[in-house]
């Protein structure tokens, strides 16, 4: 039996499924969960070929609050460390004049991932160890009108994270918050981004597990983003509010 056991919500994304096989080669048990509980069966099989890992599956459509609440109730176990990554980009001309899409886009990327986030932190703050990982986005840091929708789910799951942790100080609960930029994932892949701003899921979840095991609270990847996101932030909103960005 591994010593260690990780929770990994959002499962079949390409960031996940990166940190998935990075988990199983440190060792760590892994409970996974996600919509499509046949991916998941595919990835538990072969994880148990390549690293004999334990894995648990469950079956959760972050859409759906019935759902969520079964997922909470199932699970049994106190994971050391719980990852949320869960996005939906949506269509952003669509969400202005359909509110389905656009409560789509909010719910998957903020609403209903609170409960679960509720509940991990205060399992986590009773056993007082572990670590929450939060996957947001680079996009929740100034509102762009080429996806504000996406990034003010966003911005409201970094302002979640970020009172979460503030609240979990005075425990040996951790709560990293990552902010990735442009990733090239099935997400993203009918977007056109310069190679100078572009970074990869393997990349990016090997520094979510190094952030991991240094207890850092924030990454933002990829490095460049750090500059770009200092800028857009500074200036003033006179000039901010005639870019086409």
């Amino acid at each position: 039996m591994n010593s260690k056991r990780c929770l990994i919500i959002g499962a079949t994304s390409d960031i996940a499924k990166e940190l998935i096989y990075i988990f199983a080669n440190n060792g760590y048990s892994l409970d996974l969960a996600a919509r499509r509980i046949d991916e998941l069966d595919r990835i538990a099989n072969d994880l148990a070929i390549r690293y004999k890992t334990e894995v648990i599956n469950y079956q959760l459509d972050i859409e759906n609050l019935i759902s969520v609440n079964q997922f909470m109730n199932n699970y049994k176990h106190i994971p050391d460390v719980v990852v949320f990554a869960i996005g939906y980009l949506g269509n952003q001309k669509l969400a202005e004049t359909d509110w389905e899409e656009a409560k789509k886009i909010i719910d998957i990327n903020y609403t209903n991932q609170i409960p679960l986030l509720n509940h991990f932190a205060n399992l986590l703050e009773k056993s007082n160890l572990g670590t929450i990982i939060g996957i947001s986005s680079i996009a929740g840091e100034r509102g762009r009108k080429a996806n504000y929708f996406y990034g003010s789910a966003k911005a409201a799951l970094t302002q979640y994270l970020s009172g979460l942790r503030q609240r979990l100080f005075d425990t040996e609960v951790n709560v990293l918050t990552v902010k990735p930029g442009f990733i090239r994932t099935k997400m993203t892949s009918h977007l056109n981004v310069p190679p100078i701003f572009e970074g990869n899921a393997r990349d990016v979840a090997e520094k979510i597990f190094k952030a991991y095991k240094k207890n850092k609270p924030v990454l933002i990847i990829p490095a460049i983003y750090k500059l770009l996101n200092m800028v857009i932030k500074l200036l003033p909103e006179a000039i901010y509010k005639k870019l086409n960005i």
